[in-house]
């Protein structure tokens, strides 16, 4: 059975989707800043302990919602009209159909599943990706995160 699509935004005007844009990076740079913070707080000689697991949790999550809010901002700025959805696969092949112009670099490609299992897993648990493979995609967030300001011209 297919899933009903529900589209989040269904704004019209060019100026509604632009404003939408910017404030998506904004959260977006917020998200990836909190998930840069637990990498120092780690790096700082703490340990990630069956008590203080959620740390990572949240890390991993807070990348996740950035690449999400990025992704759904370049299709803002460009006034397309998004899924809802937390699928990192999907909202990058709605970039690559709705805005081509942007190319989604190969560092979020290769890891768009996992990313996509940070949302859940960040909020409910069950983690299974190491330390190093979240605070190794910091920087490619980063990346994409730049990328995209530059795209949109935004000042951040």
């Amino acid at each position: 059975m297919a899933r009903a699509r529900r589209i989040i935004s269904a704004m019209t005007n060019p100026v509604d989707f632009k404003k939408h844009s910017l404030e998506l990076l904004i959260r977006a740079k917020r998200d990836l800043y909190t998930a840069q913070q637990h990498r120092i707080w780690y790096n700082a000689g703490n340990k990630f302990d069956a008590y203080n697991r959620t740390n990572l949790d949240s890390c991993a999550y807070d990348l996740q919602q950035s690449v999400e809010k990025i992704l759904k901002s370049i299709m803002s700025f460009s006034c397309v009209n998004y899924e809802y959805t937390h699928n990192i696969v999907d909202l990058a092949a709605a970039v690559n159909a709705g805005v081509p112009v942007f190319k989604i670099n190969d560092g979020i490609k290769n890891r768009m599943v996992s990313i996509t299992q940070w949302e859940t897993i960040g909020r409910y648990g069950g983690f299974t990706s190491p330390a190093k493979d979240i605070f190794d995609t910091i920087p490619v967030v980063m990346t994409l995160f730049k990328r995209a300001v530059a795209f949109t011209g935004f000042r951040l």
